[in-house]
């Protein structure tokens, strides 16, 4: 059965970035800035108008100071193994610390790893269980939803967008069919809000 949200409290909803640098990179041609502003377009674009946080973990190879110029938080995690177990950890923290302020929220996942890995099946599960709008970011094409393990992972996810589509503003290659349309979710924020195009840094 598809997940279904009201979907008026996801729009409004702080949105956590959850970035593996180190797997995704910053492609060619585009600087920190410029993806920072690109997350927040295409945010906005599928109906996502909170207050945005992106949080970067990269390896030995990432200058945090080149990185936070963007206005992003880098994060030295180490090895792949390290970078994800930080991921879901700080990812898992931050859904729960808006769980007990009583606030939704949107938390989006950018990694080379398999997504329909055990351990990412869970965390992202529990996660769903908080209340959390889960939204994903991958180097390579969609999970085959005819897999048992990616079809349940996709059942609690919104959005999956490739890496490179995400960093320039695109759209998502995947969308669950149980959010609102686009426009029926920017009337909800306008009503929330009063207004309707601006997405805190």
């Amino acid at each position: 059965m598809p997940i279904s949200y009201p979907i008026s409290e996801f729009v409004v909803a702080d949105t956590g970035v959850f970035w593996d640098i180190a797997y995704c990179p910053i492609p060619s041609g585009l600087d920190p800035e410029t993806i920072y502003q690109n997350m927040k377009q295409s945010l906005k674009n599928m109906g996502y108008y909170g207050k945005l946080s992106i949080f970067a973990y990269g390896d030995e190879n990432q200058n945090p100071k080149d990185i936070e110029t963007g206005g992003i938080k880098c994060v030295f995690a180490g090895d792949e193994q390290t970078r994800v177990n930080k991921i879901l950890h700080d990812l898992t923290f931050w859904g729960i610390r808006r769980k007990n302020e009583e606030r939704r929220a949107n938390v989006m996942v950018i990694s080379g790893s398999k997504f329909e890995d055990e351990l990412y099946v869970k965390f992202l599960g529990y996660l769903r269980s908080l209340n959390t709008n889960i939204l994903l970011a991958q180097p390579e094409d969609l999970p085959n939803p005819g897999d048992e393990a990616s079809g349940t992972l996709l059942r609690n996810v919104s959005e999956v967008w490739l890496w490179k589509s995400l960093a320039t503003g695109e759209k998502p290659i995947y969308r669950s069919g149980s959010l609102q349309d686009v426009d029926d979710a920017s009337a909800c924020s306008k009503k929330s809000q009063g207004v309707g195009d601006d997405v805190s840094g």
